[in-house]
């Protein structure tokens, strides 16, 4: 690709953000300045986290299926009758996804690690 290309990539993207939307007009921008903030906040707890790289990925990947299924779910919804619940659904659920999901792997972590600090312990020669 080139760098032009490269470049207009975000543009595109952030155009292309507002097409997710559940409604037309001003009623879903709380919905989706939620999901732009949620999103941010995903990509920053991901950046800063401990994990190895895998399990970043991994998380990243779940949350964006768990984003990705609530919106298919309430598509055929009238979203001003259903407001809050089209709301709740669509972010308590990716954002529930993920907190279970980040907490799994930081636990599969901490054992891992205390299992390979044991295992050295054991092969060590006795002074």
């Amino acid at each position: 690709m080139s760098e032009s290309t490269m470049k207009s990539v975000p543009v595109v993207v952030a155009l292309l953000y507002p097409a997710l939307s559940v409604a037309s007009g001003g009623d879903a921008l709380g919905l989706l300045w939620l999901e732009a903030a949620l999103l941010a906040a995903v990509v920053l707890s991901l950046a800063f986290s401990r994990l190895p790289w895998t399990p970043r990925l991994l998380l990243f990947a779940l949350y964006m299926a768990a984003f990705a299924v609530p919106l298919y779910a309430t598509k055929d919804m009238p979203y001003t009758a259903n407001q809050v619940l089209i709301n709740s659904v669509c972010i308590g659920a990716p954002t529930l996804v993920f907190f279970g999901g980040l907490i799994l792997a930081m636990r599969w972590r901490k054992n891992i690690t205390s299992r390979s600090s044991r295992s050295r312990a054991k092969t060590r020669a006795p002074a």
